[in-house]
């Protein structure tokens, strides 16, 4: 039997444009008699959320076998990065409970040597302090130990820290040392909606791209992983983002991990929004890329795949990239 394309409606449209369009896009392999090259069917329904790709084994394109994947769609275009600006408060507290100590009248902020332009910004918006390379590791840090330098702090993350440890430093070691403040309670809000968790991030999050060889197909897999020695972060975590939390008991810490595509959109929906500002920004970036490439099927074809390796083997080669990001605010 003829095996041939069913061109339909918007079908010359790139997948660069679905996101305009309210539909669903499916995908599925055109019946034949024998054995032959698959070629694809596309058709549409009007539906809104989750667009399902079925694709079939395809000698000219695809070395796999078929696979269902539940994708959504996003733009294939990155936001410009911005700072955190109003959102400043949040990814403050978010970077202190994650790389930060509150100690007696002092507070230092700990960062990969990569991320010394972001120690300075945060000296720069805070006005005071000091920034100081750690003698014998990749490290600086910041140190705030000025009372109007811990005044500002201290207003800012004020009512926004969301760990016990963090909350009961700052009540023993910063309240009581800075005017006119009273300690507010607990930041309870959903993490999705404000910029602390690209603080929190910044410290203690990795965007990872794993390839898992099957015995017919390589499947990728994009981790968005923290660790942490409690759970309950991670725990929020999975019920706003989907996902899982894990327990290493031989270290005794926990581990949340977003494997699934489902999980990764939401992620990068909050990513786009509140834009991290260490060197993670550039391996979030490429993180997302592969999310595109998955995105348009290109993931079961042999060239996709190799893109995707690529893009997974540069992903801590982030040194001149993060400088460029940087001289270009």
């Amino acid at each position: 039997k003829y095996i041939g394309f069913k061109i339909l409606p918007y079908a010359k449209k790139s997948p660069i444009r679905f996101k305009y369009y309210p539909y669903k896009w499916f995908v599925t392999k055109l019946s034949s008699g024998r054995k032959s090259a698959g070629n694809f069917q596309y058709t549409e329904k009007a539906q809104t959320d989750t667009e399902k790709l079925q694709i079939g084994k395809s000698s000219e394109t695809s070395c796999k076998n078929s696979v269902t994947l539940g994708i959504r769609l996003i733009s294939v275009h990155s936001p410009i990065h911005k700072k955190p600006e109003k959102e400043f408060g949040q990814y403050l507290a978010g970077l202190i409970e994650g790389d930060g100590s509150i100690q007696k009248r002092q507070v230092v902020i700990c960062f990969h040597e990569l991320d010394t332009p972001l120690a300075y910004y945060i000296k720069k918006e805070i006005g005071y302090g000091t920034v100081t390379k750690i003698k014998n590791k990749k490290a600086v840090k910041y140190e705030v130990s000025n009372e109007k330098g811990l005044s500002i702090i201290a207003e800012l993350i004020n009512g926004k820290l969301r760990t016990e440890e963090k909350i009961t430093k700052f009540r023993e070691n910063l309240i009581p040392f800075v005017k006119n403040i009273s300690l507010m309670p607990k930041n309870n809000e959903r993490l999705i909606d404000n910029g602390w968790l690209a603080g929190f991030s910044d410290a203690d999050g990795s965007f990872q791209i794993k390839i898992i060889k099957r015995i017919k197909r390589e499947e990728v897999r994009l981790n968005y992983q923290l660790d942490q020695k409690k759970s309950d972060i991670l725990n929020q975590l999975k019920i706003e983002f989907g996902g899982y939390v894990g327990n290493r008991k031989s270290q005794n810490t926990y581990y949340y991990g977003s494997t699934n595509f489902g999980s990764a959109k939401k992620i990068i929906e909050y990513f786009d929004k509140n834009h991290l500002q260490s060197s993670k920004y550039v391996n979030y970036l490429k993180w997302r890329k592969a999310y595109c490439i998955i995105m348009k099927g290109e993931h079961l074809t042999c060239l996709g795949i190799e893109k995707i390796k690529n893009i997974k083997n540069r992903m801590n080669n982030k040194s001149l990239e993060y400088q460029n990001l940087n001289d270009t605010e």
